[in-house]
C-alpha cells in the first residue's frame, strides 16, 4: 500500500465517486469496488497510480491496455481476483482523466502556440488554429495523459498497437498538430510531424543521466541523445515505451532485445540509418536503467537505496522492501546537494501493491562478479566516479538500508542499535593500504559525529556491526565455480570510491523521514565525514 494512501476515509470516498461516475448500475458499481478493494486499493489516488503504472512484461489483452501499454491495475486484478473481468481501455482512460494527475493542457497549448508562431509569417490561420487547439485539448483529455512523456509516447506508438478509439484519437492528434505548423512546399505531413517531435521538446535531465550511465563515455552518450531526439524521444517515459514496444519488422539478433524487434531501433533505422541502431547490450542497459530514479548533485556524495522494492536474491529467500530507505536517500541527497540513485516511483508502487518481487528484479546489493558491469546501480556509480574523477576528497557512496529495531542474537542477548556504520567493504575487500586507512578514518569520523547527534535524540550507534557492507569469502564461495557476490559498497570500492553501508532502525527511519531538522543534521554529518577520506578513481 502507498504511504500516502493509508487510512483516510475521505480518500476512499474519492474512489467510490470515480467508480459511480463510470458505472450506471448499482450492482456493477459494487462489484467493481469490491474488486478494487481486493487488490488493496482504498483511494482514487492509488487507483490512478495503478492505472498509469506500466507493467511491460504482463500478458494483458490489447482491449484492456492503456494506450497500448499493459498497466498495473489489470495485473493486480488478474493476480488477486480470480476470474474477475479486467478494466477496458476506455474505462482506464476515463478514470485517469477525472483526477488531478491529468496533463495540464493549457500550459502545453500555450507553448505549442508560441512554437507555431515562431515559424509562421502571418495570422491568417488564427480561427482554424483555435479549432485545432480545441481538438488537441479534447484528445489529450480523452487519452487520459498525465505528462508530456506520455503524449510523445502516443505520437510514436504504431497505430496497430492501439485499441480502436485510441487509434482514432492518435490520428486526430497527429493531424491537428501538423495543421498548426506552417506548411512548407514539398514536405509531407509525416515529415512535418517528425520535425515537430524533434524540435518542440528539449531532452529531460533524467534521460541524459540514463544515457550517460548506459554509455562508456560522455561523447558516446551525447551522440545517442542527439539520435534519440531526432526520433522524438526526449524523456524516460518515451524511452521506456520505445524500448519495450515490439514491432513486426525483423531485426537481427545483434539489434534485438531478448530476441524481439524494438520500436526504438525501428525509429533509429528510419531516422538515422542502420548504423544508428542500438546493440542488444545497449538496449538491455537502457531497459534496466529506466527502472531507476536519479539526480546529480555537486557535493561528491552519492546516496543509494537498493532495497526499496521486493527483490530476488540468488540462493536465499526473497528480500522484502525496506520502508523509507528510498525516500531518505533522495531527501538526504537534496539536503546537501548530493547525487542519489533509487528505484523509480513506479517500480516502488508496483512492488508495494504486488508485495513480491517480479522475475526480472534481482538484488543489486548481492551481485556476482561476472555481471557487476551490467548492474544499473553500478552503472550510475561508474558515472558518478567519472564526474568526480579529479576530486581527491569528499567523494563517498552512502548505501542506505533498513534493519529491525531489535535483533535477537544466538547467545540470548539482543542488538538494539539504531544506526549501524558499516565500512567493511573498504576495510576488507581491497588489498590497498589507502582503502584500509579510509575505513579507519571514515569509521572514526562517522561514529563521532553521528553519536553526538543521535544520542541527544535517544538513538544509539554501532560502528562495528555484523552487517558491514562486506561479504566474507566464506559466504561468497571458495572455489572458482561458485559465484562470488558483492554488496553496493564493494562495487563502489572496486572503482576506488570510499563507501559506507548504513543500517537504520525503523524508528530512526521514521524520525529522519518526518523530522526535517534531524535529517538535515544527519545529512551534513555524512557530508563532513566524506571530506576525511581520499578518492582515487
Amino acid at each position: 500500500m502507498l504511504e500516502s494512501e493509508r487510512g483516510e476515509k475521505g480518500e476512499e470516498m474519492g474512489m467510490e465517486e470515480a467508480v459511480r461516475a463510470q458505472w450506471s448500475r448499482e450492482s456493477d458499481r459494487e462489484a467493481v469496488l469490491k474488486k478494487l478493494r481486493d487488490c488493496g486499493l482504498r483511494s482514487y489516488f492509488a487507483l490512478a497510480k495503478c492505472i498509469v503504472s506500466p507493467t511491460w512484461h504482463a500478458r494483458i489483452p490489447r482491449a484492456c491496455r492503456l494506450r497500448g501499454v499493459p498497466t498495473l491495475i489489470n495485473l493486480l486484478i488478474s493476480d488477486k481476483v480470480r476470474g474477475a473481468k479486467l478494466l477496458r481501455s476506455q474505462t482506464l482512460r476515463s478514470l485517469v482523466a477525472m483526477g488531478s494527475l491529468v496533463l495540464d493542457t493549457n500550459s502545453f497549448l500555450t507553448r505549442l502556440r508560441n512554437f507555431a508562431k515562431e515559424r509562421s509569417e502571418g495570422d491568417e490561420r488564427d480561427r482554424e488554429a483555435l479549432e485545432h487547439e480545441q481538438q488537441i485539448a479534447n484528445c489529450l483529455r480523452s487519452l487520459g495523459l498525465t505528462c508530456e512523456g506520455e503524449l510523445r509516447s502516443v505520437l510514436l506508438t504504431p497505430a496497430e498497437a492501439l485499441e480502436g478509439e485510441e487509434r482514432d484519437l492518435q490520428k486526430t492528434l497527429r493531424t491537428c498538430l501538423v495543421a498548426l505548423l506552417p506548411h512548407e512546399d514539398g514536405k509531407e505531413a509525416a515529415t512535418r510531424l517528425n520535425f515537430f517531435m524533434s524540435h518542440f521538446w528539449e531532452a529531460e535531465r533524467g534521460l541524459q543521466a540514463v544515457l550517460s550511465a548506459a554509455c562508456e563515455s560522455e561523447g558516446e552518450a551525447k551522440y545517442l541523445k542527439d539520435s534519440l531526439q531526432r526520433c522524438g524521444v526526449h524523456g524516460l517515459v518515451d524511452l521506456r515505451m520505445t524500448v519495450f514496444t515490439t514491432v513486426d519488422e525483423v531485426h537481427d539478433d545483434r539489434h534485438s532485445l531478448h530476441g524481439e524487434s524494438t520500436l526504438l531501433n525501428q525509429l533509429l533505422l528510419h531516422r538515422c540509418s542502420r548504423q544508428g541502431m542500438l546493440s542488444s547490450l545497449l538496449l538491455l542497459r537502457l531497459a534496466r536503467l529506466t527502472a531507476l530514479e536519479s539526480a546529480d548533485g555537486s557535493s561528491g556524495v552519492i546516496f543509494t537505496a537498493p532495497h526499496g522494492i521486493f527483490l530476488h536474491r540468488p540462493g536465499h529467500a526473497d528480500h522484502k522492501a525496506e520502508v523509507y530507505t528510498s525516500t531518505l536517500a533522495r531527501t538526504m541527497a537534496l539536503d546537501i546537494d548530493a547525487s542519489y540513485v533509487v528505484w523509480s516511483e513506479q517500480e516502488r508502487s508496483r512492488s508495494g501493491f504486488l508485495q513480491k518481487p517480479e522475475a526480472f528484479h534481482q538484488d543489486p546489493n548481492y551481485v556476482p562478479d561476472d555481471v557487476i558491469s551490467e548492474v544499473p546501480f553500478f552503472r550510475f556509480c561508474l558515472r558518478h566516479g567519472r564526474r568526480f574523477r579529479n576530486r581527491q576528497h569528499g567523494v563517498l557512496l552512502v548505501d542506505v538500508h533498513g534493519r529491525r529495531d531489535v535483533i535477537a542474537r544466538g547467545d540470548g542477548t539482543s542488538d538494539q542499535s539504531d544506526c549501524d556504520i558499516g565500512v567493511g567493504a573498504l576495510e576488507c575487500s581491497s588489498c590497498r593500504e589507502q582503502d584500509r586507512n579510509n575505513a579507519a578514518l571514515l569509521r572514526e569520523s562517522l561514529s563521532r559525529s553521528l553519536s553526538e547527534l543521535l544520542l541527544g535524540y535517544g538513538f544509539s550507534v554501532n560502528d562495528r556491526p555484523k552487517l558491514s557492507g562486506f561479504i566474507a569469502p566464506s559466504c561468497r564461495g571458495s572455489d572458482e565455480e561458485t559465484p562470488r557476490y558483492n554488496t553496493m559498497s564493494m562495487q563502489a570500492v572496486r572503482i576506488g570510491m570510499p563507501a559506507v553501508q548504513l543500517e537504520l532502525s525503523l524508528r530512526l527511519r521514521k524520525a529522519l523521514r518526518y523530522d526535517e531538522d534531524l535529517r538535515s543534521k544527519f545529512s551534513r554529518a555524512l557530508l563532513e565525514s566524506s571530506k576525511s577520506v581520499h578518492f582515487d578513481y
